[in-house]
């Protein structure tokens, strides 16, 4: 993406949103840090993945049109208006 004005960019667009809602979505943009923070990580840059938790086997499919809507709003509503601030690399996994 030359001339983007991030490294990294991710995009989640509500697509079960209607009316005053339509259109909604969430841009995030990102990019390394010059260097690491001393005080933050002193042992240097790391990332340690946790494990993946499984899903439980149902015996019906909770993905449905009502579920959907419901995650939707609440991740839009999740995310923050604006933030302009280095966050260490294990937050912004999980916000993705």
């Amino acid at each position: 993406m030359d001339g983007a004005p991030s490294q990294y960019t991710v995009a989640w667009i509500d697509t079960t949103a209607a009316g005053r809602s339509l259109g909604r979505g969430i841009v995030e943009l990102a990019d390394h840090l010059a260097a690491p923070d001393p005080a933050r990580e002193p042992a240097g840059l790391a990332y340690r993945a946790g494990r993946a938790p499984r899903a439980p086997a149902l015996p019906f499919s909770p993905f449905v049109p009502w579920t959907a809507r419901a995650f939707n709003s609440l991740w839009f509503r999740k995310a923050p208006a604006r933030q302009d601030q280095a966050v260490p690399l294990r937050a912004f996994a999980r916000s993705a």
